[in-house]
């Protein structure tokens, strides 16, 4: 995993939990070790079950540091406000915003006595929760980047206090709230001009073999397999579009087959020459 050093990594989280954004209290609830993510009774079927998705689920009872999401509520609503392409198509932008305007719950962002993972320079004994830790690394892979090219601080003119970058993201539906509320929270809680996304666009799954794609299922379409070399970029574009255009509930909740995709694709250019830029100099 691409980092920034140890000590700016550590600094950053020092400085959320000195502040007291981070703090410690008892995390009682369900785990799905499948996603590594913590769960709520709101993520049920509505038969009791969890979905497949999840795999096994437990639940349990530790000692958690929080981040306070709740204190940054009303901050990003007024940025939703300010900037009315952060989120498409509009009922993805619409369910960020009754999920904000319902009230945020503060999330966990440590595991305790896991065997791998980053310490908390404040508690050596629990490490960072994965998908809190994810924001820091992305920035951190740019500054890798440079670093390797000797290129210098020349990765800040993507990520820090910039104004002449677009930045786009294009994701499957259950990865929204993350990228719309957690991410964009983590770095407003910095205090520093960290670029935001401005414009993520949430699109329906697209299924493959009978089920949406999955690293612990081994289905999908990999970096190393020949397919991907060869499928054409249209088709991941329609499956994009597809998600804006009006359809039934139970049409949208379905996702786009990879087969139709693939036969109502007829452009042949490679992903590989074609692949879009999410990062875009104005």
């Amino acid at each position: 995993m691409s980092t920034l050093t140890d000590r700016e990594y550590d600094a950053e989280l020092q400085k959320l939990h000195d502040q007291g954004d981070i703090y410690l209290a008892t995390y009682q609830g369900y785990y799905s070790t499948r996603q590594e993510q913590f769960l709520q009774e709101k993520d049920r079927n509505p038969d009791g079950t969890w979905p497949e998705i999840f795999g096994e689920v437990s639940e349990i009872v530790e000692k958690n540091y929080f981040f306070r999401l709740s204190k940054y509520r009303d901050a990003l609503i007024e940025h939703y406000a300010a900037h009315p392409t952060f989120v498409e198509p509009e009922s993805r932008r619409n369910e960020m915003l009754a999920l904000l305007k319902g009230g945020l719950e503060d999330i966990s962002v440590s595991r305790a006595g896991q065997a791998w993972g980053i310490p908390l320079p404040f508690d050596p004994q629990s490490v960072v929760y994965v998908w809190f830790d994810a924001p820091i690394e992305y920035i951190g892979a740019t500054k890798e980047w440079a670093d390797a090219n000797g290129h210098g601080d020349a990765w800040r003119s993507w990520w820090y206090d910039t104004k002449d970058v677009l930045y786009y993201e294009f994701m499957g539906k259950d990865n929204v709230p993350f990228h719309t509320v957690g991410f964009p929270v983590t770095l407003m809680g910095s205090g520093e001009p960290w670029k935001l996304v401005d414009r993520l666009k949430g699109f329906n799954w697209l299924n493959y073999y009978g089920g949406k794609f999955s690293t612990s299922e081994h289905r999908g379409v990999f970096m190393d397999c020949s397919v991907w070399r060869r499928s054409p970029t249209s088709c991941l574009r329609s499956a994009a579009e597809s998600s804006a255009a009006p359809r039934s509930r139970s049409q949208r909740s379905k996702g786009a087959s990879f087969a139709a995709c693939m036969r109502a694709s007829t452009n042949v250019a490679s992903a590989s020459r074609r692949s879009p830029r999410y990062f875009v100099r104005r």
